[in-house]
């Protein structure tokens, strides 16, 4: 078990993680299809706010083509709990 400061640590070193990425990473909630966090380079490599990439869903975002694809793949697998490390999404940029 954890102790509360190892926990904060642990917290502290993925929100560096998050925010510094260079890649996209988001949190995105399956049930509303809505991201719930985002990080900078969200915003700097598509060129949305983050407000205006959390009030819409992320399929508003999401190349025609990808959006069957990915709503598959949440229902069939990420739901469940598997991993998908090979599937990507192309998006759309401002």
């Amino acid at each position: 078990m954890k102790t509360a400061t190892e926990r904060s640590l642990s917290e502290k070193e993925f929100r560096s993680f998050f925010e510094w990425s260079l890649g996209l990473m988001c949190v995105v909630d399956f049930e509303t299809v809505m991201f719930t966090k985002v990080n900078p380079s969200f915003t700097r490599i598509l060129g949305y706010s983050e407000e205006e990439l959390l009030e819409r869903t992320f399929l508003d975002f999401l190349h025609p083509d990808d959006i069957q694809p990915t709503l598959d793949i949440i229902e069939h697998r990420l739901k469940k709990g598997e991993a998908v490390p090979h599937f990507e999404n192309r998006y759309r940029t401002k």
